[in-house]
């Protein structure tokens, strides 16, 4: 989670590194004080050279990195619709595979657009399955009413 950020977090140390010294000298204002401060930053020149070649290196590895997965987002519809094609809620569900089709179809409807909604066959069922119980219920509700009268009440 540390990787994105770590070549920022190493420039800072690294300035950090220079700049308190600086700022320890200039507030100090001794000349012993400078000479120690300077042979300081003059050791730390291989530290920071190593943390510059260290965060160059993590930076290329994450450019790198980017690239090779921004590569997948070239063709996202293609992309998505080849993984509803290979049906791999079936393959995780068993109990979905005889939806196979409507699956890649459905995912080619809202996709591509270039077929009717498939969902609409089915909530059309639905609905006449509804309406069909709905007329029955109306047909013999007089016939519910008076079991319904013939029964006394519990309470």
């Amino acid at each position: 989670i540390w990787v994105p950020i770590l070549p920022q977090l190493l420039v800072g140390f690294m300035s950090m590194m220079i700049a308190v010294p600086t700022v320890f000298t200039k507030i100090c204002r001794n000349s012993r004080t400078a000479r120690c401060m300077d042979l300081a930053l003059m050791q730390m020149g291989w530290l920071v050279m190593i943390i510059v070649i260290i965060s160059a290196v993590i930076s290329a590895v994450e450019v790198g990195f980017l690239v090779a997965v921004s590569c997948v987002c070239i063709d996202v519809d293609h992309l998505m619709y080849s993984y509803a094609d290979l049906n791999i809620i079936a393959q995780m569900k068993p109990s979905l595979a005889s939806m196979k089709d409507l699956i890649t179809d459905v995912t080619r409807f809202y996709i591509y657009g270039d077929i009717s909604n498939p969902l609409v066959e089915y909530l059309d069922k639905a609905q006449m399955t509804v309406d069909q119980v709905l007329d029955l219920y109306t047909e013999f509700k007089f016939g519910v009413d008076l079991i319904a009268l013939s029964c006394t009440p519990i309470f």
